[in-house]
């Protein structure tokens, strides 16, 4: 969850995360009801997959940074040390 949360799926996949954080809940239920080991297992494997698949919708969503042309000043300095 931590992962998509700095990968701003908050902000780009809200609606996939939101599933996540009930599905972590209701994990955290099963887990504290005792559950067997296999159920608590398969409720947080199901938590950690939309979790990834927000931070994945996310990562695809988010705007990419382009890098900045290189500023006149720099590129005379490097003609004139030749």
């Amino acid at each position: 969850m931590r992962i998509a949360h700095i990968a701003l799926a908050d902000r780009y996949a809200a609606p996939t995360l939101a599933k996540a954080e009930q599905q972590l809940r209701s994990a955290e239920e099963v887990y504290g009801r005792k559950s067997d080991k296999k159920a608590v297992i398969a409720a947080a494997r199901e938590v950690v997959q939309t979790a990834e698949e927000s931070r994945v919708m996310a990562v695809k969503q988010k705007p990419r940074k382009t890098p900045k042309p290189e500023s006149p000043r720099k590129e005379s300095r490097r003609g004139s040390r030749s």
